[in-house]
Order: C-alpha cells, then structure tokens, then sequence
C-alpha cells in the first residue's frame, strides 16, 4: 500500500532517496492495527478501472501515520512530494468496468514495518530502497 509518492522516476536522484530514508528513520510510531474489508473501482478516467482493496478498519492510525511520515519528508525538503490526502486502499487488479462498493471477507495484518519501494513504471518490479520498524518512544528507528 502506497502512502507517499516520490514521483515517478525510472531511477530516482540519490539526494531525494536519502532525504526520504532519513524522513522515514525519524518516525516514532508504535505499531498497529489495519483492516481491509471492501472492495471498490476507481475511475480514473481511462479505459482501465483498478479494482482497489479498501481500508475498513484502523483508518483513524493509519491516518496519523501518513500524516508523521508527510512531515517527515517535508522537514527533509520534500515538500513537493509530501501528500496529505490518503485513501488507504491496495490495487488488486485492472478491469474494463467499474465495480460498485461492496463488502468483501475482511483482511486484517499488525503493521510493524514501513519500507521505501521503486515501482519500475508499468511493470511488475519493484526494488525496495529501505526498510524500517515502528517503534514506540525514543527508541531508534533503525533498519527493519
């Protein structure tokens, strides 16, 4: 699940990955709970509409967690890349229609890990960039 985009870039500038590791090795989150229990088309206006797996439950820490992670990376200068806006959802498949919302048997995982991932642009590859563990209070957020 995507919860900030550093732009799309075949091979993103070393200066903005290692601005974003340090955004993301400065976040003092403690773990929690996600649960995924929809599913829903979006249109985004082409002729492929991604069926998306939406967040049902856990909104409200998943929700402040996009918020830190956004300060984050726009204390680290990336204030172009920072969005606020977040619908919580992960893409499932591109369908030639649009689904109506509906409930589906929920999904539910701890979230104890974040990561930095490079989606190669229109392909099924992805390299992750860093990795780091939520941690609660002072403690360091090191690599995962």
């Amino acid at each position: 699940m995507s919860l900030q985009n550093l732009g799309r870039y075949e091979r993103l500038l070393n200066e903005v990955v290692d601005s974003a590791c340090r955004a993301a090795k400065s976040i003092k989150a403690a773990p929690f709970d996600v649960t995924f229990g929809k599913v829903e088309s979006f249109d985004v206006k082409s002729d492929r509409f991604p069926l998306e797996l939406l967040c049902s439950e856990g909104l409200a820490d998943l929700r402040h967690f996009h918020q830190q992670l956004g300060l984050a990376l726009k204390q680290e200068g990336l204030n172009r890349f920072a969005a606020f806006r977040l619908t919580p959802h992960m893409t499932l498949l591109y369908g030639d229609r649009i689904i109506e919302e509906h409930p589906v048997d929920p999904i539910s995982w701890r979230v104890k890990e974040f990561a930095l991932v490079l989606s190669h642009w229109g392909e099924t590859r992805y390299d992750i960039l860093g990795q780091w563990l939520l941690r609660i209070g002072g403690e360091d957020n090191g690599p995962a």
